[in-house]
């Protein structure tokens, strides 16, 4: 995989995860889905790291697809483990985002007083 794919993999993953966690526009999708969902489920919409593994493996199956790689099974968990991978790294950098963004509006809030 080229350099540029792989940072369009992570920043993507990143910022699904920023938009599904954080986003207003992403508001109505979980109201609506509170009722049908259980709690477990909605609680990973709003977590940056959870939401971030479910991210990176949803937008790596687009770059690195598990079955293209190779008729053979080990070729297919080849793949398989480079999804893995993928969610797991997006997971860590939507944790290491939330808290970059997190410190810059903790150090620009405007105070009331």
């Amino acid at each position: 995989m080229a350099l540029g794919s792989l940072l369009l993999l992570l920043l993507g993953s990143v910022g699904m995860t920023t938009i599904i966690v954080e986003g207003a526009i992403f508001v109505p999708v979980k109201n609506f889905l509170k009722k049908f969902m259980p709690d477990y489920i909605m609680k990973l919409l709003d977590c940056h790291q959870c939401c971030g593994f479910w991210s990176g493996l949803f937008v790596s199956i687009f770059f690195l697809p598990p079955w293209e790689l190779g008729p053979d099974l080990i070729d297919v968990l080849a793949g398989v483990g480079k999804n893995f991978a993928s969610g797991c790294a997006s997971s860590l950098l939507s944790v290491f985002w939330a808290t970059i963004m997190l410190f810059i509006e903790s150090k620009t809030t405007i105070s009331q007083s």
